[in-house]
């Protein structure tokens, strides 16, 4: 498409931990890019302007995070720069700022930062942690020509079973596979005879959450316990809960959805 734009709005990189073991990188990004389809590439350099940049994706991806890149992070790590690039087809559309694998922490602190992360995922591994799915809403794509008013270009059905009443081709991107800790315990399932007509009152639960993937306002939480899927009200990341502005962990309120809502058709891709 001739004249395709992008903007991105946020870049966020922290320590990879699998099972709680410090790895690389997971670098997750923001962009704004209606009207196309856009793919993705990561690159790394030593300096922030480079000037000769690595590539970390073989490929395009057209999901907006990368996990576990660049190589181990050591105790003496150098900082690396980062950078996202967006195209449409071959064609390049933006490149995002640089954006250093420390947050511009300074190497004490980063490290110490580093510790608080790889605390808080042991404990959610070991103790506290319920298992879920993050369905994050897509903000970005082609417009859902199943649904979408050609005036308003707004969707014009919340029963959409292409967008899921999105407005963008597929609604939400492939669940995010993540840990909760549920505030006052986790949901527990109801009969089936209750449930024939939806929740007979509002459900509203929050949970904490490891602070990346970053959950935005309308994204779907699902709890694999109960199969129940929850829409994001609010997000914080409370003072307490941060180290010199970079977060440690996010607080995410959720609002139970009925059972014939059409976020439970989204499928599970690794179910």
């Amino acid at each position: 498409m001739a004249g395709a734009k992008a903007l991105f709005t946020s870049i966020q990189i922290i320590p990879h931990f699998g099972n709680a073991d410090i790895g690389g990188y997971d670098i997750y990004w923001n962009v704004e890019a209606r009207g196309f389809n856009p793919t993705f590439t990561v690159e790394v350099a030593d300096t922030e302007s480079g000037p000769v940049w690595k590539s970390l994706t073989p490929a395009a991806i057209t999901d907006n995070f990368l996990l576990d890149a660049s190589e181990r992070v050591m105790t003496f790590d150098p900082l690396r720069w980062f950078r996202v690039n967006v195209f449409n087809g071959s064609t390049l559309v933006a490149t995002s700022s640089s954006v250093d694998n420390r947050n511009r922490l300074d190497h004490r602190d980063y490290l110490y930062y580093r510790e608080l992360l790889r605390r808080w995922r042991l404990q959610l591994i070991k103790y506290v942690g319920e298992p879920g799915y993050l369905f994050r809403r897509r903000v970005f794509g082609k417009i859902c020509s199943q649904c979408t008013d050609e005036i308003l270009k707004q969707p014009a059905s919340s029963e959409c079973q292409i967008c899921f009443g999105v407005g963008i081709e597929h609604g939400y991107f492939p669940e995010v596979e993540m840990l909760a800790e549920w505030l006052n315990g986790p949901p527990r399932q109801a009969p089936t005879t209750l449930e024939s007509s939806g929740p007979s009152q509002v459900d509203k639960k929050a949970i904490f959450l490891f602070p990346v993937p970053d959950v935005k306002f309308l994204d779907i939480w699902m709890d694999k316990g109960t199969g129940y899927r929850y829409e994001v009200e609010k997000v914080e990341i409370p003072e307490t809960d941060t180290y010199r502005g970079s977060p440690v962990r996010q607080k995410v309120e959720l609002s139970r959805l009925p059972p014939n809502h059409p976020v439970y058709n989204i499928p599970l891709t690794h179910a």
